[in-house]
């Protein structure tokens, strides 16, 4: 049975808190986020580039490397601060947890962290709009009072 690393964990956990810290008090960075893991500690990352969404390559190296109890695992959908790269491979320097909720809404706050990676893109706005028809409708039917059938009497005589 192996023991954990404790020192290489708690090294990637200040790399990765300062390298975040110094990203949030410069107001700069280029963060991304992960769609596809393509092996070798390289991943598929989308960051927007003068507005529009772009795939590059982002690799992660040294003590932020690790398996799933890592404190800095990668997975798609994770958001992932790059150091800047003249090639399309950038080097992650961050990883942001998700369960860090003060972090994020600061990083959104800052407009660091581009809206378009905050949402699907197209398949979310359709959502949105589709939930407003729904909620439309439903307003309607609620506000105005509903007619009572009408009743309509047919004399049939002597039949």
């Amino acid at each position: 049975m192996s023991k954990a690393n404790t020192a290489k964990k708690a090294a990637a956990l200040k790399k990765n808190g300062s390298a975040i810290d110094t990203a949030i008090e410069k107001g700069i960075g280029i963060f991304g986020r992960v769609e596809k893991n393509l092996g070798d500690c390289m991943f598929n990352v989308i960051i927007v580039v003068k507005g529009k969404p772009t795939e590059v390559q982002g690799i992660i190296r040294g003590v932020m490397r690790g398996g799933q109890k890592s404190t800095t695992f990668v997975e798609p959908s994770t958001f992932v601060l790059l150091a800047e790269s003249s090639t399309k491979v950038h080097e992650i320097t961050a990883v942001l947890n998700r369960n860090n909720n003060a972090q994020m809404k600061v990083l959104k706050k800052g407009g660091l962290i581009p809206k378009i990676l905050l949402s699907d893109g197209v398949e979310d706005d359709l959502f949105e709009e589709r939930e407003d028809v729904d909620g439309e409708d439903g307003d309607e039917d609620e506000a105005k009072p509903k007619k009572a059938p009408v009743e309509i009497d047919i004399d049939l005589g002597d039949l």
